[in-house]
């Protein structure tokens, strides 16, 4: 994956210097606690965004809003 990241890299004309600073970069946001941490987040957002639109769709009207019958 790396390789072949670097591959077209180069062939857009980068720098080598360039290209290893991306790759270092890339190296390190694939560690397992990072992306631990970013799946962590990314889970707390959209479950989150999901709770949200369910219960707009699901709320009921207040005590003083219900029309006696």
């Amino acid at each position: 994956m790396m390789q072949a990241q670097s591959d077209k890299l180069e062939a857009k004309g980068l720098s080598a210097d360039k290209i290893d600073q991306i790759n270092a970069m890339t190296r390190a946001w694939m560690k397992p606690a990072v992306q631990s941490a970013i799946g962590f987040l990314a889970g707390l957002f959209f479950g989150t965004l999901v709770s949200l639109v369910t219960a707009a769709f699901l709320k009921r009207p207040a005590a003083d809003e219900v029309v006696a019958a």
